[in-house]
This record gives C-alpha cells, sequence and structure tokens, in this order.
C-alpha cells in the first residue's frame, strides 16, 4: 500500500456548524458541517480520512475527544459530511453527540488524519468491515484509481441497514447481514470471496478483534502481503477505548505483529 506524498495531519481546531443532519438508516446519523477554517488548506488524499471530535462526555463534566470517519469532504463548499454508527454501550459518546446534534449545532473538530490511499499498481482490492468501517469503505470504493477491481463485504445489523451506492466500473459490494456471533458471517464470506486475479491490496475496518480475523484472511487465504493490508480496529466491543486509544491500539498492534510471527514460524517448520 503506497503513502502519497500529503500530510498526514492538518493542525489545529477548527469550529463549523451543521448544516444538513439526516438518517440514511435507521442506525446511521448522517451530517454535514461547515467548516470554514479549513479555507486554503490542501485537500487530503486519504480515503479513509477521520477527524478528532471534541464534547462533553456523558456526566457533561468534562471535554472528551472521540474518532469519526469522514464519508466526504467538499473542498468547494468547505463542508464535511460524516456518517455515524449510532450503538449504544461503552463509548457511546459519539452517537449520543450525533443524537443531538441538528442543523444549526456547533462541532469542534481537533485534526484531520488519514493513513489509506489504494496503490493503483496493485490492481485488486479487497475491503471488509462492520458498520463503523462503512463510511472508508464506501468512500474508497467511490475514489477508486482507474484499473483497480474492487470488492466490499460490509456486515451488517439487518437488511435496513442496507443502502444504495453509487460504485465505479469494476467494483462490487455485498451486504452481510449479522447472524447470531458478531462478524461470524463477514468472516465466512470473505473466506469464500472468489477475488479477481492480480495483484491483491485489502482495506479493513471495524470492531478490533473481527478486524484482525480479516487480516488472517487477507493474508493466509487471499495472499494479501501484510504489508499490502491497511488494517485499523475503529472500536473494541464491551470495552470504551476513549482517552486509552493509543494503549489499546499499541496492544492490538502487537498481537498482529504475534499473528505474523506465528505465521511465519509454521511457514518454516513446514519447508
Amino acid at each position: 500500500m503506497t503513502l502519497p506524498d500529503a500530510p498526514r495531519l492538518l493542525p489545529g481546531k477548527v469550529v463549523g456548524s451543521v448544516v444538513s443532519a439526516d438518517r440514511p438508516t435507521p442506525r446511521t446519523a448522517r451530517l454535514v458541517v461547515h467548516l470554514p477554517g479549513y479555507a486554503g488548506t490542501e485537500p487530503l488524499v486519504w480515503t479513509d480520512e477521520h477527524v478528532t471530535l471534541s464534547d462533553l462526555s456523558d456526566d457533561e463534566r468534562t471535554v472528551v475527544t472521540r474518532r469519526c470517519a469522514v464519508r466526504r469532504w467538499d473542498q468547494d463548499a468547505l463542508e464535511m459530511t460524516l456518517e455515524i454508527h449510532l450503538h449504544d454501550g461503552p463509548g457511546a459518546e459519539l452517537p449520543r453527540w450525533a443524537r443531538s446534534y441538528g442543523v444549526g449545532s456547533w462541532v469542534t473538530v481537533l485534526g484531520r488524519h488519514g493513513e489509506l490511499r489504494p496503490d493503483p499498481a496493485r490492481n485488486v482490492l479487497l475491503l471488509a468491515g462492520d458498520e463503523a468501517g462503512l463510511p472508508t469503505i464506501l468512500r474508497t470504493l467511490e475514489e477508486l484509481p482507474e484499473g483497480v477491481a474492487a470488492r466490499a463485504f460490509v456486515e451488517v445489523a439487518d437488511a435496513a441497514e442496507r443502502r444504495a451506492a453509487d460504485l465505479p466500473a469494476g467494483a462490487g459490494l455485498t451486504w452481510v447481514l449479522r447472524g447470531a456471533a458478531y462478524g461470524e458471517a463477514l468472516l465466512a464470506a470473505v473466506r469464500a470471496a472468489r477475488l479477481p486475479d492480480g495483484s491483491v491490496q485489502a482495506c479493513l475496518r471495524g470492531e478490533a478483534a473481527l478486524v484482525r480475523s480479516l487480516r488472517r484472511l487477507a493474508v493466509d487465504v487471499h495472499g494479501v502481503a501484510p504489508a499490502d493490508v491497511s488494517a485499523v480496529p475503529l472500536w473494541w466491543r464491551g470495552e470504551a477505548s476513549g482517552g486509552r486509544w493509543k494503549a489499546v491500539r499499541e496492544q492490538w498492534d502487537a498481537e498482529v505483529a504475534a499473528d505474523d510471527g506465528a505465521a511465519r514460524d509454521g511457514a518454516a517448520g513446514r519447508s
């Protein structure tokens, strides 16, 4: 996965206002935020662009930050479209904020980040994830480099969470309905996927344990080189990562590295 010459972070705090708010599905909030503070900045080239939002905690006593995927950025209008999965449970500040925001609400953005840009030298792209990863998956499909074929698999709670997508030529999107066990249906679909012939790269986004398992399938089943896998955990089941994001991400990275080490040792033992 190549990384182009572009900044990974646009610094500074920017405050914008919500100009549109709707629900594309029952469990998704879509907000369009006007951010004039980004006038004159260079547009980011990352298809997994995300921002850090700041607002009050659940007890409304402290200010906390949460990461949010950017579905679309309009450089001319200076409007950022955010799509937020409305879940409950630990770490649900972001869904609570999304439910409370309406037209005219103020939104504080602390930074724009990203790390993924599909490599046009790889002619096949595998994408997979859950609702949290959907904004990145859809944006990546929409901005697919010419000549790259894509196959995307997204697990959602039920049929009401599916939506129409404007896909370019050579791209396919499969909606996977969640079964009794979280991620099980998605893993089965990705394992059974028949990808076009060629050099494959992968984009995997969603719950941490699910993304880790998807990464192993991409490498072990579909032959994707680890360096060509962009795998990012967006949340942890039953746990609010919140201010511990860096620590839990470092632990996850260590577990992934251990997976790779075990795979190398196994391959060496079979040779």
